[in-house]
């Protein structure tokens, strides 16, 4: 089934990572790690790249285990198709991803998934519950 010309299932497959890093990054280095990290989601989460949307920032303010150490902050939410092993491999090679772009400690890397219904997600001003996904 289409809604508004795309395939229900690549709309439900929309996520959105964040990724916030406590050092200091060009912003050519954080654009090239979000190029990265959307070919990645598409590959280990089986997401369509495009309704895939990465953002990384940085927070000098960020503190993981009481210091200030170099670390990373991720947050993957979609709407389905976050399961144990694509969560898994996902965790695996973006961890392994911001090590070696980013220079932190892989124990320094802090990743949380989300799955949201069709009702709590929003897209063209419309749930995608209301679009009749």
């Amino acid at each position: 089934r289409r809604v508004h010309g795309e395939l229900i299932s690549d709309l439900l497959a929309m996520p959105y990572i964040s990724v916030l890093v406590n050092r200091h990054v060009e912003p050519s280095v954080m654009d090239l790690l979000a190029e990265e990290i959307t070919r990645m989601v598409s590959h280990d989460l089986s997401k369509p790249v495009e309704y895939i949307m990465v953002n990384v920032a940085f927070s000098e303010h960020l503190i993981f285990a009481g210091t200030k150490a170099p670390c990373a902050k991720v947050d993957v939410q979609a709407v389905g198709g976050l399961t144990a092993e694509a969560n898994g491999m996902f965790a695996q090679s973006l961890t392994k991803l911001l090590v070696m772009k980013l220079d932190l400690d892989g124990n320094r890397v802090f990743i949380t998934y989300s799955d949201f219904s069709t009702t709590h997600w929003a897209m063209r001003g419309s749930t995608l519950a209301a679009l009749g996904m």
